[in-house]
């Protein structure tokens, strides 16, 4: 399971994006609002979460997927993401992730940093995770897909720090 939130005055297009990791992962989204990064993981622990990813955005568009664990703090590399689709038409009900692929190291990176587990459900969706995009499989039919633009290292210890 996984813990959304978002960066401090998210946009509609960003909170939507919010809410489908939420359904897909299983998880829990929360505005973040004036919280700072303290209490947000004050509260993943009050509600048994050990990870969380946060949704930061540039020029009013997501622009990187960024994981948190409780323990450890800040996770790298952030993701950088481009577009995001929703590609089956909305009020069709979607269930969680149950299993997940890695097409290559960056997905296998993607998917540690996730702290990814499966949910037991039957007839979950499939996720499939790469260098160029991360998308969601109810069966052959894709669901929903991120565009993946690259990858965002640390850069110092004063930057990244993610509004702390």
């Amino acid at each position: 399971m996984l813990y959304v939130s978002t960066s401090r005055k998210p946009t509609q297009r960003t909170r939507v994006l919010a809410h489908w990791l939420e359904r897909l992962f299983g998880g829990e989204y929360e505005n973040r609002g004036k919280r700072s990064v303290g209490e947000i993981a004050a509260r993943m622990e009050e509600k048994g979460f050990q990870r969380a990813v946060f949704i930061y955005e540039k020029h009013g568009n997501a622009d990187s997927l960024n994981f948190f664990d409780r323990d450890s703090g800040w996770l790298y590399p952030e993701i950088v993401i481009g577009e995001h689709a929703l590609l089956k038409p909305q009020g069709g009900r979607v269930n969680p992730v149950s299993t997940a692929e890695a097409k290559d190291a960056a997905g296998r990176k993607i998917l540690e940093l996730s702290g990814f587990e499966p949910a037991e459900v039957d007839g979950g969706l499939r996720v499939v995770l790469s260098e160029k995009e991360i998308c969601f499989y109810d069966g052959k039919n894709k669901v929903f897909s991120i565009k993946v633009k690259g990858f965002r290292e640390a850069e110092t210890e004063n930057e990244g720090d993610h509004g702390n």
